[in-house]
């Protein structure tokens, strides 16, 4: 985005490719409604987000030359108990009506009709028509095809942050290879990482990881499913969820674990016995598929679930874009366009302002 404007910039990447931070650890659907964080403040700028998402999709894939597929058919909540589904009815499906969500009731005859290999056991469910869902690795491969191609864009790899000094006119970073960069303006988008470089209270950033399974539908070439699915089981220890994202080329990735506090990118098996148990719940068929990768990432949550996309109360010229949870890839088009603001650039997109005013840091200061 800030390319586009002829600025220069300098992108610090502390992995030896882009994707391998909180990216890994999701699993590709774009959900501004459905995720309980957008039905509060975050739902302005969600939506904000769900408007740009399709051009810029379309102009990424232009100008990088790479195809990103993305299944449009929707997300498919689903109901596998009574008391789940007494929740839809009751407490989500209104919810959803209220901020005029796009949604429709299915019964188990029509899940059944629609996705042929949901369990026998589902009762009944909503499709919300606006969520989508891409591959979040071949987005990032477009990314940096893309930013590879623009002269006044860098990135440097296997590098971070080491220590700061902002000035009213300048910024100056010293990163771990011992490089120092000036800058006018610096983006720090680092996730719980940037409490070393800010002031911020305890604990409203934390770790989040989570993991997530990958199987492929034998002798599938297209999506296994027809849409994204989501549903949630009572048990006795508790509520698991499970979500399956298909790919376009027969692949299905299952997931993906909220594990509050653990900082760490290894698999665990106690996360693969349960991601294999919400996958058995949902469509039990696919327990039998070849399974090709299980896997780990580290979001960046926050106490609220709002990110904090907002300059530094003293200088201006340092920005913060960090704390997206679970919503760094579907916040992405917006996320950008903020920052894009806050370092002076004009927009045409409507709404900014608000988006702002939602995100900033001040929300945690003493005198908010």
């Amino acid at each position: 985005r800030l390319t586009r404007s002829h600025l220069t910039v300098a992108l610090i990447e502390a992995k030896a490719t882009l994707g391998q931070g909180a990216t890994a650890a999701a699993i590709g659907g774009i959900t501004p409604q459905s995720d309980e964080f957008c039905l509060g403040p975050l739902g302005h700028v969600a939506e904000l987000s769900r408007m740009m998402y399709k051009p810029w999709l379309k102009n990424l894939a232009a100008s990088s030359g790479i195809r990103i597929d993305t299944l449009d058919t929707g997300q498919i909540q689903v109901a596998l108990q009574s008391e789940e589904l007494a929740r839809l009815d009751d407490v989500v499906a209104p919810a959803w009506r209220s901020h005029g969500f796009d949604i429709a009731k299915m019964t188990r005859e029509e899940l059944r009709s629609r996705e042929p290999l949901l369990s026998d056991q589902v009762l009944g469910g909503y499709l919300l028509k606006a969520e989508f869902a891409l591959e979040p690795a071949v987005l990032m491969k477009a990314l940096q095809r893309l930013i590879g191609q623009r002269p006044q864009a860098t990135i440097r790899y296997s590098c971070a942050l080491a220590a700061l000094d902002v000035q009213s006119t300048e910024c100056r970073a010293v990163l771990t290879d011992e490089t120092v960069l000036s800058a006018k303006y610096l983006v720090l988008a680092v996730g719980r990482a940037a409490t070393d470089f800010m002031q911020i209270p305890e604990g409203i950033l934390f770790p989040v990881k989570g993991q997530a399974i990958e199987l492929v539908a034998p002798g599938v070439t297209t999506y296994p499913l027809t849409y994204h699915c989501y549903a949630k089981v009572h048990d006795g220890a508790g509520i698991r969820s499970s979500y399956l994202v298909p790919r376009s080329d027969g692949r299905l990735v299952v997931g993906v674990t909220y594990e509050v506090g653990e900082s760490d990118s290894i698999p665990t098996r106690a996360a693969y016995d349960r991601i294999i148990r919400g996958l058995a719940d949902l469509v039990p068929a696919a327990i039998l598929w070849p399974q090709t990768r299980h896997w780990a990432g580290v979001r960046p949550g926050i106490v609220d679930g709002i990110p904090i996309i907002s300059p530094d109360p003293v200088h201006a010229n340092l920005i913060y874009c960090i704390g997206h949870y679970g919503l760094g890839i579907t916040l992405a088009p917006v996320s950008a366009e903020m920052v894009a603001v806050l370092v002076g650039e004009e927009t045409k997109a409507t709404g900014i302002n608000e988006a702002l005013r939602i995100c900033s840091l001040g929300r945690f200061s003493s005198d908010h």
